[in-house]
Order: C-alpha cells, then structure tokens, then sequence
C-alpha cells in the first residue's frame, strides 16, 4: 500500500522528524502575559502563538499529486502512527511537553507514557532532575492517572515490573471463583480489575507515590508513621490474609466472596494502615452500597451491644476513618450511608473524649471543602448541627 508516493512507514517517520524539525514541543510553552500587560501587547502574544501553531499543523507538499495541507488533515489512524513514531525518537520530556499541542496530540501521548513507556525510562525522568526537565510535572501526571498505569499493564503485561499488575490479576482471580460461569465473565472480570485498582490507590491510605515507586522500581522513600509492611509483603507474595481477601471482596461488591471470608475468619470491625485493611472502607471507597448496607447492619449491631466504653471507642474511631476515606473518594451514596449510620449511633458512644470527637467532625468538613464538595459540605454542617452535644468541659 503506497500513500503520498510512498510506504505509510517511510511516510510516518518523514512526518515525525518533521515534527522535530519544526521543534513541536515548544508550542505548549505559550505563557499568558501577566496581569495589567498592555492590550497591544496581548494581542503580539496571541499572534505570535497562533503563527507557531499553523506553522505546526501546516505540512508541506508531501506529492505532486496534492496541494499542501494541515496536519490534522490527515485520517486520525495515521496521525496516530505519525505521533508515534515521533514518541520513540524524542526524549521523553519532549514527549510529554507535546501534549499540550492539541487534545488528540494529549490523547496518543498519554496512552502512550500510561501503557507503553517502559518503566526504566519513566524512572530515570522521575530521579534525575536537570534545569530542562522537571520530574515532578511528570510525577503529578503519573500520580493522577495511577489507576490507569496499573490497569493497562494489569491487562497488556508490559513495561513496568509485575508486582502489582500480578498481584491484581492474581486477587481477581481468586474472586472469580464465586462468579457463575453462565454470565458475561469478561466484563464481570474487567469491572473486578478496576475496582481493586481503584481500592490499590485509594486517597484513604496516601500510597500514591509509594505505589508509582513500586511499579517504577525506584526505591522507595521514607513512609513514616504510614509504613505498613504488610501491604508490600502481600503485592510481593500475593497472599491475602482473611481480613485482606474480605476487603477484596467488598471492594468488588461480591456478597457471595464477603460471607465466605467472614466464615473463614475475614474480620469486618477492624482497621489498621494501608490499603486492604479495612472492610468497610474497602466497600465505601468502591461505593459497593449493597455490601455497605450489610456491614452497617453489623456495625450498628455491635454498637448497640453492651460494650465496654473502649470498644465503643475503638468502633466509633473506625467510623470516623470510614466516613473520612467516604469524602476523599467522592462516593456521595456510599457517604450517605455511613453518615446516616453514624446519626443513628452518635448517642451509644462516650462522650468523655470530646476533643477527639470534634476533631474528628473538624476533619470531616475540612476534607470536604478542600475537595470542593460543597453539597457534602453542607449535609454535614446540617448533621453536625442535629446532634445533641454536652457540655464542655474545656477551653
């Protein structure tokens, strides 16, 4: 097959120098001028913007056969193959830069870093900083689209080390056991994959970089009181102890998984660090609402229960992290729940700790806002307002 005279391949490599050549990458460094910058001068700025771009798009002649054309004239499976072409014989940081061209320029290029970009060369960006390249606009990128990472290399083993992927592929298939063969097996298996990653990279536990070094093979940094050794240890020997599998079932909302491992010894009220940790959490973070309402029911049991005052505690502190984990992860019905629990049960819990309670309260509506959520701003200020409190007894 012959296009402009040629072979596509010899055609996409002569279009992808040509990007180069006319230094592509240097259109997404268009600064807006600062602030009381003369409209005149506004003006140079955007002409001079515009003049880059069409010199971009512009192509030359490519045959005699036709007139000269715009580079986002061409069928978009070609520009694809252009793009990447372009991707394998530029640095990285030139690739990354070229996103800001145009939204399929962004599109290509971040499924190319997020499913074919080996992890040596993305590490190597992520540790050695220079004046030209800065790793942390690259280590914001890959933080944010994590889940994505994971996912396209837990389905095309590719180009990052398999701890995770592995150990992902690996907990499906353990909960694919209690699936029915007769349904839609594959799409059951995808939505099993998202939710666990999704679970892996969770607000709740703050691991977003330390997961990225995982996957990336850097070495890790100092974690803190966050250190949790155990949720290394069980991605490295994919072995789930009885509360990890519950958490694992719930995350996936598979009721049939959840009774199963709470027979086998899966406890529910329990919450330690790290991901996997936590049941009720796990089926929050994922808004698994059906397997929520099942845990609440066993929560408020509990606590209606004739219970030493520091068991209460210790249920009331997992309900405060559950709530909290609920406002990070944004699932408003899966909030709704547990807030609704939590009103339910405000008055089974002691009231001798009264600093802690309002810090916990404080750290809900302050999670809430940073996130912009005001509508569940707003519902918990309401709440927060309904509950009787007692006097205090400091100032």
């Amino acid at each position: 097959m012959s296009i402009y005279g040629g072979s596509i391949s010899r055609f996409t490599a002569r279009m992808a120098s040509g990007l180069i050549g006319l230094e592509c990458v240097n259109v997404g460094f268009y600064k807006r001028p600062a602030a009381g910058t003369s409209a005149d001068s506004r003006h140079t700025h955007v002409e001079a913007h515009r003049t880059i771009s069409q010199h971009l798009f512009f192509l030359p002649s490519c045959s005699p056969r036709g007139p000269m054309m715009l580079l986002l004239d061409l069928p978009s499976e070609l520009l694809e193959r252009i793009l990447d072409v372009f991707i394998e014989i530029v640095p990285l940081s030139h690739a990354f830069r070229a996103r800001s061209v145009c939204r399929f320029f962004a599109s290509v290029i971040n499924h190319a870093l997020l499913a074919k970009t080996p992890s040596e060369t993305l590490s190597h960006h992520l540790t050695h900083a220079s004046a030209r390249h800065r790793p942390e606009v690259l280590r914001t990128f890959l933080k944010k689209n994590l889940g994505t990472l994971i996912l396209n290399h837990t389905r095309y083993p590719r180009g990052i080390p398999p701890n995770v992927p592995d150990f992902i592929n690996y907990v499906v298939a353990e909960l694919m056991e209690f699936v029915p063969t007769d349904g839609d097996t594959l799409a059951i298996h995808e939505q099993y994959q998202q939710d666990l990653i999704a679970l892996t990279v969770s607000d709740n536990v703050k691991l977003h970089e330390d997961t990225m070094f995982d996957l990336l093979g850097i070495e890790k940094q100092p974690r803190g009181y966050l250190y949790d050794s155990s949720y290394y240890d069980m991605i490295d020997q994919r072995k789930l102890s009885p509360t990890q599998a519950l958490c694992a079932a719930a995350a996936v909302g598979s009721l049939h998984a959840v009774e199963y491992t709470i027979q086998r010894g899966g406890q529910l009220l329990e919450a330690s660090k790290g991901a996997y940790a936590c049941p009720i959490s796990a089926a929050a973070i994922t808004n698994q609402q059906h397997v929520l309402e099942l845990f609440i029911a066993h929560l408020e049991q509990a606590i209606s229960e004739d219970l030493e005052q520091d068991s209460l505690k210790a249920l009331e502190k997992i309900l405060n992290r559950v709530i909290k984990d609920s406002i990070r992860s944004g699932k408003w019905e899966a909030l709704s729940l547990l807030l609704g629990c939590y009103q339910r049960c405000a008055g089974c819990f002691p009231w001798d700790d009264t600093m802690n309670r309002y810090s916990a309260f404080w750290s809900w509506l302050i999670e809430a806002s940073t996130l912009g959520c005001v509508e569940t701003f707003t519902t918990l200020t309401t709440i927060l307002e309904d509950i009787e409190y007692p006097p205090t007894t400091w100032t």
